[in-house]
This record gives structure tokens, sequence and C-alpha cells, in this order.
């Protein structure tokens, strides 16, 4: 059996797909966007996730120093105290 499609119905049928396709492609033009937003997002939180973890070895660096200087003085105290005494 053979449909006979007239010019109308083509035109009405081509215009249904081509709408179709078109909501299809902005549906998929705001997915790359969003991936590309997201994208960016994350490069950018690993960006400062690594700038934390180098300042909290800086700080870590700093506090192990100034541990030190203290053990240093608590030591020096001790031996001064020890030596004052009769």
């Amino acid at each position: 059996m053979f449909w006979l499609v007239t010019n109308k119905q083509f035109k009405k049928e081509s215009k249904k797909i081509s709408n179709s396709f078109l909501q299809h492609s902005d549906l998929i033009g705001e997915q790359d966007k969003s991936i590309a937003e997201l994208t960016s997002q994350s490069l950018n939180n690993r960006i400062l996730i690594e700038k934390n973890q180098d300042s909290i070895k800086s700080q870590n660096e700093k506090i192990a120093r100034l541990e030190g200087m203290v053990s240093v003085m608590l030591h020096k105290a001790d031996y001064v105290k020890s030596q004052s005494l009769p």
C-alpha cells in the first residue's frame, strides 16, 4: 500500500521534525554549556584545594619550627633552673 503525501502534509511534517530537531539541539547546547561550566568550576576548585594544601603545609612547617624553638627554650629553662638550685 502506498501512502500519498500532499505537499502541505509534507511541509507540516517537515516543520514538526525541524522544530523537534531544534529543540533537541538547544537542549544539547544547554547540556554542553552546563558541562563546560561544571568542568571550569571543578578545575577552579582543584586549584583552590592545591593552594590550600600548600598553605596548610607551610603553616605546619611554621608550627614545627615554633615547637622546636619552644622545646629548646624549655630545655634551657630546665638547665638554668637546675644550675641555680643548691
